[in-house]
């Protein structure tokens, strides 16, 4: 509750250095006015006249008059120490509100930041898993190809086989021809004992004989030939292409490993 006002401004008539000490007794007693200094002289004044008034009251008024300034001083030296345990407070909380402020203002920008970098890291993961299954498919599409290259090397080298078992049944059948053309001529040589008549049936059919030989070995070279050929070009392939999709396979999984690496560094 505030105290009345109930001062009235007036014009006070006197010396200088009387100012100047009431100037100084309201300094000294850290009285908040010239104004208020002449009260408190005029209440000294008035205390002292009571007990000039009264003496046989002069102690209790003295004491009365010490339980006052007690009581103000008292009352004076708690308003001090609230000003100050306030300014104290406001200052405390002043700075632990700036502090708070601060590392929420720092909290928010390492959340913005590390959003961000999630952000980055999970689109990195994704690229990466995206390259993944590219270099899978295209390591499935080398070995599915590897697969057909063997399936088919493995078709052209039945077929070379098949082709050699026909030119061996050829011969073996040129080769039983020729056994009974032998025959043959044998029978006509005994037939030949007999009578010139057959001197030129054995010529014809020695004649057939050797070129059935002759044919039996240019067959037999052919497929010789044929043979190794057929061997050589089918294993330079088989390796050609065992090489080329090693070579594919080993930089897919270089490849992969080095993502593979990438990731785990994340």
């Amino acid at each position: 509750m505030e105290k009345e006002d109930n001062s009235t401004v007036k014009s006070l008539r006197a010396p200088q250095d009387t100012f100047e000490k009431l100037k100084a007794i309201a300094a000294d007693n850290q009285l908040g006015s010239q104004g208020e200094a002449l009260t408190a002289l005029i209440r000294l004044w008035e205390v002292n006249k009571a007990k000039v008034a009264v003496p046989d009251r002069a102690t209790e008024i003295e004491t009365f008059r010490s339980y006052l300034n007690k009581i103000e001083d008292a009352y004076i030296h708690s308003l001090e120490i609230n000003v100050a345990a306030e300014d104290r407070i406001r200052e405390h909380f002043a700075g632990r509100l700036e502090a708070d402020n601060t590392l929420i203002n720092s909290l928010q920008e390492a959340k913005k930041n590390l959003m961000e970098q999630e952000k980055v890291l999970k689109d990195a993961v994704e690229e990466y898993k995206l390259q993944l299954v590219e270099q899978e498919n295209d390591l499935r599409a080398v070995s599915d190809s590897k697969k057909s290259m063997e399936a088919d090397f493995v078709m052209r080298l039945q077929e070379k086989d098949q082709q050699l078992a026909d030119k061996e049944t050829l011969i073996a059948t040129l080769t039983k021809k020729s056994s009974a053309d032998e025959q043959r001529i044998k029978e006509l040589e005994d037939e030949l004992l007999a009578g010139d008549d057959y001197q030129k049936k054995i010529a014809e059919l020695t004649a057939q004989l050797n070129d059935a030989n002759a044919k039996i070995a240019i067959l037999q070279s052919n497929c010789e030939h044929l043979q190794k050929t057929s061997e050589l070009n089918i294993q330079a392939a088989r390796l050609e292409a065992q090489q080329e999709a090693q070579e594919k396979i080993a930089k897919l999984q270089d490849s992969i490993a080095e993502r593979f690496s990438k990731l785990e560094r994340f």
